[in-house]
Protein backbone atom coordinates (compact mmCIF):
# COMPACT_ATOMS: atom_id res chain seq x y z
CA UNK A 1 0.00 0.00 0.00
CA UNK A 2 1.30 3.43 -0.93
CA UNK A 3 1.94 5.71 2.01
CA UNK A 4 1.14 9.42 1.75
CA UNK A 5 4.42 10.16 3.49
CA UNK A 6 6.31 8.58 0.59
CA UNK A 7 4.43 10.77 -1.86
CA UNK A 8 4.85 14.04 0.01
CA UNK A 9 8.13 13.70 1.83
CA UNK A 10 11.45 12.01 2.06
CA UNK A 11 12.09 9.87 5.10
CA UNK A 12 12.07 11.94 8.27
CA UNK A 13 15.41 12.89 9.78
CA UNK A 14 16.87 10.50 12.34
CA UNK A 15 15.97 10.97 15.96
CA UNK A 16 18.14 13.61 17.63
CA UNK A 17 19.15 15.37 14.42
CA UNK A 18 19.94 19.08 14.50
CA UNK A 19 17.31 21.78 14.12
CA UNK A 20 18.38 22.83 10.61
CA UNK A 21 17.95 19.28 9.33
CA UNK A 22 14.47 19.13 10.84
CA UNK A 23 13.55 22.49 9.25
CA UNK A 24 14.79 21.25 5.88
CA UNK A 25 12.59 18.18 6.16
CA UNK A 26 9.53 20.27 7.06
CA UNK A 27 10.23 22.59 4.12
CA UNK A 28 10.55 19.60 1.78
CA UNK A 29 7.17 18.32 2.94
CA UNK A 30 5.53 21.71 2.42
CA UNK A 31 7.00 22.21 -1.05
CA UNK A 32 5.92 18.75 -2.16
CA UNK A 33 2.41 19.45 -0.92
CA UNK A 34 2.36 22.58 -3.07
CA UNK A 35 2.86 20.33 -6.11
CA UNK A 36 -0.62 18.97 -5.37
CA UNK A 37 -2.29 22.09 -4.01
CA UNK A 38 -1.39 24.44 -6.87
CA UNK A 39 -2.99 22.32 -9.63
CA UNK A 40 -6.06 21.87 -7.43
CA UNK A 41 -6.25 25.64 -6.99
CA UNK A 42 -6.06 26.11 -10.77
CA UNK A 43 -8.85 23.55 -11.16
CA UNK A 44 -10.99 25.41 -8.62
CA UNK A 45 -10.46 28.64 -10.53
CA UNK A 46 -11.36 27.00 -13.84
CA UNK A 47 -14.51 25.43 -12.41
CA UNK A 48 -15.61 28.86 -11.24
CA UNK A 49 -16.59 28.21 -7.66
CA UNK A 50 -17.93 31.05 -5.49
CA UNK A 51 -15.57 33.91 -4.73
CA UNK A 52 -15.43 33.07 -1.01
CA UNK A 53 -13.97 29.64 -1.75
CA UNK A 54 -11.49 31.14 -4.18
CA UNK A 55 -10.34 33.65 -1.57
CA UNK A 56 -9.95 30.94 1.07
CA UNK A 57 -8.02 28.70 -1.31
CA UNK A 58 -5.79 31.63 -2.29
CA UNK A 59 -5.09 32.47 1.35
CA UNK A 60 -4.18 28.86 2.06
CA UNK A 61 -1.85 28.78 -0.93
CA UNK A 62 -0.25 32.06 0.10
CA UNK A 63 0.24 30.80 3.67
CA UNK A 64 1.97 27.65 2.42
CA UNK A 65 4.38 29.56 0.21
CA UNK A 66 5.04 32.16 2.91
CA UNK A 67 5.83 29.48 5.49
CA UNK A 68 8.24 27.73 3.10
CA UNK A 69 10.00 31.06 2.49
CA UNK A 70 10.13 31.72 6.24
CA UNK A 71 11.71 28.31 6.87
CA UNK A 72 14.26 28.98 4.12
CA UNK A 73 15.17 32.25 5.81
CA UNK A 74 15.52 30.53 9.20
CA UNK A 75 17.74 27.83 7.68
CA UNK A 76 20.01 30.36 6.00
CA UNK A 77 20.31 32.47 9.15
CA UNK A 78 21.16 29.41 11.25
CA UNK A 79 23.74 28.23 8.70
CA UNK A 80 25.38 31.64 8.46
CA UNK A 81 25.56 31.89 12.23
CA UNK A 82 27.05 28.41 12.43
CA UNK A 83 24.21 27.26 14.69
CA UNK A 84 22.99 23.80 13.78
CA UNK A 85 21.57 22.72 17.11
Amino acid sequence: MLSLRRVFAPAPPPEGSDQVTQWRWVRAVQLRQLYVVVPLFVLVVLIGLPAVLLVLAGLGLFAGVANALYLTLKIRRAESAGDTG
